[in-house]
């Protein structure tokens, strides 16, 4: 077993090494959760600081390890440790299906960012309704939505190549 262990991990670095093995990267993210009394217990309100930083809003769930492994009602959360910075497009021009945004290595547009009609964002087609942002899931976009532009909402997405809109009537 120790063997094949070992004649994988060199298989994988040689073609690394090629260039022939696809990059396969993800956010770090750690799932936490506690335990509450019981199921009309409120959850922890998370400061805008750790949400800015990718950990979601405490959410109500129920889970096994809770009541000594008989389950039980608790609060859970993810919290994104580090992020994958290799899912972002080093041009930055993504579209959401109707414009692409020239998003220069930021995850956000600054408002009444240009917007444009084709994929090298070269002609500018005029400026997006809403705010946008890149996000590889909504809860992401809801941490961005907020850092950027003061509001939690995400009024729609994901659009094309993970592109959320910020706002909206709630």
């Amino acid at each position: 077993m120790q063997l094949l262990r070992i004649g994988a991990a060199i298989s994988a670095a040689a073609l690394t090494v090629a260039g022939l093995a696809p990059v396969a990267s993800a956010d770090q993210v750690w799932n936490q959760s506690v335990g509450r009394v019981s199921v009309s217990a409120a959850c922890p309100t998370s400061p805008a600081n750790e949400q800015a930083t990718g950990w979601s809003q405490w959410a109500p769930s129920w889970e096994q390890w809770a009541n000594n492994g008989k389950g039980g009602f608790v609060c859970s959360r993810a919290i994104t440790w580090a992020k994958d910075t290799a899912r972002f497009p080093s041009g930055g021009c993504l579209s959401n299906g109707s414009y692409y945004f020239q998003f220069g290595g930021s995850y956000f547009l600054p408002l009444a960012s240009t917007s444009y009609g084709d994929s090298s964002c070269s002609t500018p087609s005029g400026f997006p309704s809403t705010p946008v942002v890149y996000a590889p899931a909504p809860y992401v976009a809801s941490t961005l939505c907020l850092a950027a532009y003061g509001t939690q909402r995400v009024s729609g997405g994901p659009y094309g190549d993970h592109i959320y809109s910020c706002g909206g009537a709630g």
